[in-house]
């Protein structure tokens, strides 16, 4: 983050459970996650999951109601979470009934181009940190940044952000 005056302090990690257990254990501001989200349609239920990686390099499918366990036992209030995960967007509901206010997401059904992430969530956090944006005018300028960027212009509108406020009156940042 260029030109910033505010000291961000930030841990990447693998993103197995654990990881993501230790990461919201420590009660952050914003939670990233970069992964891949797939349509479960085992044991006759629909419900799309992220998969996180085991130790062992495996997979591992996880529901939003696993998601919405750990944040709730750890009495998470994220103020942004970020899941650059194909089939995220149903992920983001249960995440705001958990009691998280802003949610970036990528459509239902819809995939996206890795570039694309990378540009959108580099011009969102740049906004956000070295800008003093809020979360929403953040979201802002990442969807108009990507919808300038050659080759990635159709890519910015598959790009959502939920807010808790938006399911009951509309948000305001």
């Amino acid at each position: 983050l260029e030109g910033g005056k505010n000291r961000v302090n930030y841990s990447i990690r693998m993103g197995t459970p654990m990881n993501f257990i230790s990461a919201v254990s420590k009660n952050p501001h914003v939670l990233h996650f970069i992964g891949h989200g797939i349509k479960n349609e085992s044991y006759g239920k629909k419900e799309d999951c992220l998969v996180f990686e085991n130790e062992d390099g495996s997979g591992q499918l996880v529901s939003s109601q696993r998601l919405k366990m750990i944040l709730d036992v750890w009495n998470s209030k994220l103020e942004v979470v970020f899941l650059s995960s194909w089939y995220s967007e149903s992920d983001s509901e249960v995440l705001l009934n958990a009691g998280e206010k802003h949610v970036v997401c990528i459509q239902r059904n819809k995939k996206v181009m890795d570039e694309a992430c990378i540009k959108f969530s580099s011009a969102f956090y740049q906004a956000l940190f070295s800008d003093c944006k809020t979360p929403c005018e953040s979201f802002n300028i990442a969807q108009q940044t990507l919808s300038i960027s050659q080759g990635l212009e159709g890519q910015s509108a598959l790009f959502i952000m939920k807010t808790r406020n938006s399911i009951e009156e509309e948000h305001k940042c």
